[in-house]
């Protein structure tokens, strides 16, 4: 689960390179269909929440909140800078 967690900030929040200077476009919370993810049914996350917010210094916060299979809330977190250089996930 947790691969899925980084793979998903990952994705969301720098796969397509350097964002504009204001990501207005990206902001709020974003849910993901599960019902088409490809896996089993029963291994598929009850839900899934993608949350991009604005920093104070020009970086973009992004939140994932993944609910498994068994109801435990799962959390990942980052800050980014504007420029699409990698920075840490903290789950």
């Amino acid at each position: 689960m947790k691969s899925f967690l980084i793979a998903a900030s990952m994705a969301l929040g720098v796969a397509n390179g350097p964002l504009a200077a204001e990501p207005v476009g990206v902001l709020g919370a974003w849910a993901v269909d599960v019902t088409r993810l490809p896996m089993p049914p029963e291994a598929r996350p009850r839900r899934v929440t993608i949350t991009f917010s604005d920093e104070a210094s020009g970086r973009l916060r992004t939140r994932v909140e993944v609910v498994d299979p068994a109801g435990v809330l799962r959390l990942a977190e980052g800050v980014t800078p504007l420029d699409g250089s990698a920075t840490p996930v903290t789950s």
